[in-house]
């Protein structure tokens, strides 16, 4: 008896740590968000593959509760993101705003369309592009960088680039982790045919996944 009582408290000191640390981590993350700025390609600018009012961008106003601004462009590469990031308004520079940023794809079906998809050196030059742009953005910015990984495409027609996507994300996950940034994994969050439309963009179902999901 005199054991139990004695191994109590300290199984209520640890129910209380865990209690408090989820608390104060969820909160951390959520609470003091004032804004939300998308950057990268069309993976969050798909104004040109859906009807203007079901947009990732046009859902955001309509359904989040916060400022929100999109810069990413369709088409966009890595080379572009520093000029959108440019763009923001240097209001929303700050520990209040989530920086998301979605980039790299179109880099990978350019190089590939036309080149082995074997061809590692390729993939590299453009992952170490990524790397540098990502680490001189953070470098400059008071926001919070989120990075964002590659979905995986559901369309048989590009049914070849899926071992590239997984090397990217397997990089980009290693990365994200050693250098402390947080991760918005789509490749979670859409995996279905009906959440893309034009073999590889979000459709209105998979953008309205998206605007479900980010944190504020």
């Amino acid at each position: 008896m005199i054991r139990k009582l004695i191994y109590l408290p300290i199984l209520l000191a640890i129910i209380l740590y865990f209690y408090f640390y989820n608390t104060i981590f969820t909160e951390g993350m959520s609470s003091n968000i004032s804004t939300i700025v998308l950057l990268g390609d069309s993976m969050f600018k798909n104004n040109n593959y859906v009807p203007k009012e079901k947009s990732i961008e046009y859902l955001l106003k309509q359904h989040l509760s916060i400022q929100s601004l999109v810069l990413a462009q369709d088409n966009a590469t890595i080379n572009l993101l520093y000029q959108q990031y440019k763009s923001m308004p240097i209001s929303m520079n700050n520990k209040n705003t989530n920086l998301y940023i979605s980039i790299g794809g179109n880099d990978l079906l350019n190089v590939y369309e036309n080149n082995d998809i074997n061809d590692t050196n390729l993939f590299d030059m453009i992952w170490n592009l990524y790397k540098s742009t990502i680490l001189n953005l953070s470098t400059i910015t008071h926001c919070n960088v989120i990075l964002t990984d590659i979905y995986y495409i559901t369309d048989s027609n590009y049914k070849k680039y899926i071992p590239i996507i997984e090397k990217w994300n397997a990089n980009l996950y290693r990365f994200a982790n050693n250098h402390k940034f947080k991760v918005f994994k789509i490749s979670k969050l859409l995996t279905k045919p009906e959440d893309f439309t034009n073999g590889i963009e979000p459709s209105i179902i998979g953008g309205t996944k998206m605007v479900n999901s980010f944190i504020y």
